[in-house]
């Protein structure tokens, strides 16, 4: 049960880091993002990973691809 909680700790750190860079972050991927994209391409792996491992991989892997949606005030 302790393990399941620390990744759901894991991802909500993570999680709210995101939402306080937001501001920061672009609108429309750089070429380095799109490029980043081809770390999710990869052969399956013959034994499994942690959650831990999954969800720091999603994270970095994707960090210069998240982007941000900018409204215009009315």
């Amino acid at each position: 049960m302790n393990s399941i909680r620390n990744i759901l700790l894991d991802a909500a750190k993570r999680g709210i880091r995101y939402r306080d860079e937001i501001a920061d972050r672009h609108v429309a991927p750089s070429a380095q993002a799109v490029t980043a994209v081809a770390g999710f391409i990869e052969p399956m792996p013959d034994e499994g990973s942690t959650d831990a491992e999954i969800l720091a991989m999603l994270d970095e892997t994707s960090k210069p691809t998240d982007l941000s949606e900018r409204r215009r005030s009315r």
